[in-house]
């Protein structure tokens, strides 16, 4: 059976290894540490920049604010009565009535109320931001996820504590991937171009299967391209982004991920099975149309899904070209016997057996004994005088 084979347009692309969907949660930690008063969002659900998702009781921080308000009145206060006295002790020295450590002394208590008003300032700006952090909202769109705290709970600040919950942004979704050294250098320059244009601009020419089997419906653009090749893999990450209404992916889903990267008209395309590999050599059986198989050795180059695309090899212009094939190995078997008919071999000679004749009379002897003493030796000094002739003897002996 012949190995099926086809001529198409074939487009390269990078298939076949799942391909990892992610894009980053961003995770929701209190910046103030209190009791939980509200928890205002649903798990799993869709929420926008700004929305309302969890609130800390707000009333130590506000006692806070209050306090700091006081503290700024109060350093207000301090700091205008001692540009008051600045503002004498000038009047005082023009008059020479005081002495210049007095004047001195006024000017830097003046200057540190100003700055202890500026502390107070600084420490109200800080009690209405922790007032303000008491309300947890989503700096971004995208999907809520669970949380492990009810209303009551206490919450601490900073990066030690528990966050509360997780928003990632799915709309459009983020795909990593990984491709060999080799892809990433045949499509190296089409990439770089493609990077180098807004996002908004770039071709859309990514296309995704899902783990169902199913083809998203939108297509994806290149992202990013990793700043080093892995040298443990010896791969480099690409990342792309797809649009994902509806929110059908998810993050940490897997899918396959194809790129368009080169448009290869006429291309060759051979099934993997039919490619054997021996001692580092590619190779392919071709049956003729005398149904005669031979090998023939091929370079692969990349894979189409269940194909290998031949690069060259001397099947390839056969394969490539099947009728010119047919046509060739036509002329060959007739070229070949006319020239066997018009050879010049001429006919084997007539060459006649050798023919001995001997005739003698013993008086009284037997047959069987003129047979064993003169026809014997007879034939075999015949044999040995023409042994090196290729026909054939024979002798005709007549005993009387």
């Amino acid at each position: 059976m012949r190995p099926p084979c086809r001529r198409r347009r074939a487009r390269a692309r990078d298939a076949g290894h799942k391909r990892h969907l992610q894009r980053r949660p961003l995770d929701i930690r209190a910046r103030v540490s209190g009791y939980i008063q509200e928890i205002a969002f649903k798990e799993g659900t869709v929420v926008k920049a700004g929305d309302l998702l969890l609130r800390i009781d707000p009333r130590p921080f506000e006692a806070a604010v209050a306090q700091e308000e006081a503290d700024v009145a109060q350093a207000s206060a301090a700091q205008e009565k001692t540009q008051l006295d600045e503002q004498r002790q000038s009047q005082l020295l023009e008059r020479k009535i005081t002495s210049q450590q007095d004047y001195d002394n006024a000017v830097k208590a003046n200057l540190g109320s100003k700055a202890a008003v500026e502390a107070a300032r600084a420490a109200l700006e800080q009690a209405k931001l922790n007032l303000a952090f008491a309300t947890i909202d989503s700096p971004i769109a995208g999907i809520v996820g669970r949380t492990d705290f009810s209303v009551g709970d206490f919450l601490a600040a900073g990066s030690a504590g528990t966050p509360v919950t997780t928003v990632s942004t799915v709309d459009p979704i983020k795909i990593v991937f990984a491709v060999s050294e080799k892809e990433y250098l045949g499509a190296a320059e089409r990439l770089a171009a493609m990077l180098a244009q807004p996002l908004d601009q770039r071709e859309a020419i990514g296309e995704l299967i899902r783990a169902d089997g199913k083809v998203h419906p939108l297509k994806g653009r290149f992202l990013a391209a990793d700043r080093q090749v892995d040298a443990k893999t010896g791969t480099i990450r690409i990342s792309a982004l797809f649009p994902n209404p509806g929110n059908i992916l998810r993050p940490g889903q897997y899918a396959r991920v194809r790129f368009k990267v080169q448009d290869r008209i006429g291309a060759l395309l051979i099934p993997q099975r039919a490619v054997q590999e021996l001692q580092g050599k590619n190779f392919v059986w071709v049956v003729d149309d005398a149904n005669k198989v031979s090998q023939r050795g091929v370079t692969v180059g990349q894979r189409i899904g269940s194909d290998w695309v031949i690069e060259e090899g001397r099947a390839q212009f056969f394969i490539r070209r099947p009728i010119v094939a047919m046509v060739i190995a036509i002329v060959t078997v007739v070229v070949g016997l006319v020239t066997l008919s018009r050879l010049p071999i001429a006919e084997y000679p007539t060459v006649s057996p050798t023919l001995i004749e001997a005739t003698t009379t013993y008086r009284g002897a037997a047959a069987e004994a003129v047979m064993d003493s003169v026809a014997t030796p007879s034939s075999q000094r015949s044999t040995e005088s023409t042994k090196c002739c290729t026909c054939s003897h024979s002798a005709r002996m007549t005993a009387r």
